[in-house]
């Protein structure tokens, strides 16, 4: 199984979350598990700066 951070998923419409989820989706394709790690939905309105430190800890 791989896992993949992609916190900034559904946060960011541009840039690092598009292309980690075009990888993903052709990870799966050449049947590979993959589990996509992303932003809790709930947490979609919050600042920017807030989305920043709370990636931090995401990460770790």
């Amino acid at each position: 199984m791989i896992v993949i951070n992609n916190y900034f998923s559904g946060v960011l419409k541009r840039g690092i979350p598009i292309y980690t989820e075009e990888l993903v989706l052709q990870m799966k394709k050449d049947s590979m598990q993959v589990c996509e790690l992303t932003c809790p939905k709930v947490l979609y309105p919050l600042p920017a700066f807030i989305h920043n430190f709370l990636f931090i800890f995401y990460e770790q």
